[in-house]
């Protein structure tokens, strides 16, 4: 029994090896110019694994991660698949972290447009969930047109449209705010 293990990963092995040999000897044989039109033509540049933070006076201001990130040198665009941001220190919100299934970032402006199952969850248990966001980096803002749902510990609230400045630790709901308050839940469960 352990002789036929012990020939079977050797044949698993050996395939492995001649075909990685095939593969290179393949891909050693076409021309470079052959390699480069095979890349998208829009990108100058792609990083997978992509972690990047933004920092002011010596103090983690964000960080951003993405599996995939592509540059656009002729629009100052990245693409970001998919996209987690952490904000540090995010006044009364403590630090937020946000994801989402993609993302833009304009290099210039520091605008970053997600969309895709966007969440944001707070230290303090908070959690936003809306369909798109933008953040604005010079002004420390997050908006959106769309609905959200945003459920503290002790509430819960849907509307359409938001507004959140983290400098001045405001959340504001645009229209068609509707707001559940929930109890305070019991220190012991098991008592009545």
């Amino acid at each position: 029994m352990l002789n036929l293990r012990r020939i079977l990963a050797l044949v698993i092995l050996l395939a492995v090896v001649l075909l990685s040999l095939v593969v290179w000897r393949h891909v050693r044989q076409m021309p470079l110019q052959e390699i480069l039109t095979t890349l998208p033509q829009d990108i100058d540049l792609a990083l997978d694994n992509l972690n990047y933070t933004e920092t002011q006076d010596d103090r983690k201001r964000w960080t951003l991660v993405a599996d995939r990130a592509e540059y656009l040198r002729s629009s100052n665009l990245v693409r970001l698949n998919p996209v987690q941001l952490t904000f540090y220190q995010a006044g009364a919100f403590g630090d937020l972290t946000l994801t989402a299934t993609h993302g833009e970032l304009q290099e210039d402006t520091r605008q970053l447009d997600i969309w895709g199952d966007v969440v944001i969850v707070g230290e303090g248990g908070e959690r936003l969930q809306t369909e798109s966001l933008r953040y604005d980096d010079q002004r420390r803002q997050l908006s959106t047109a769309a609905p959200i749902h945003y459920r503290a510990p002790r509430m819960e609230l849907t509307g359409v449209g938001l507004l959140v400045d983290i400098e001045k630790n405001t959340m504001r709901v645009k229209k068609d705010v509707r707001m559940l308050l929930l109890p305070e839940p019991k220190e012991n469960p098991g008592e009545n």
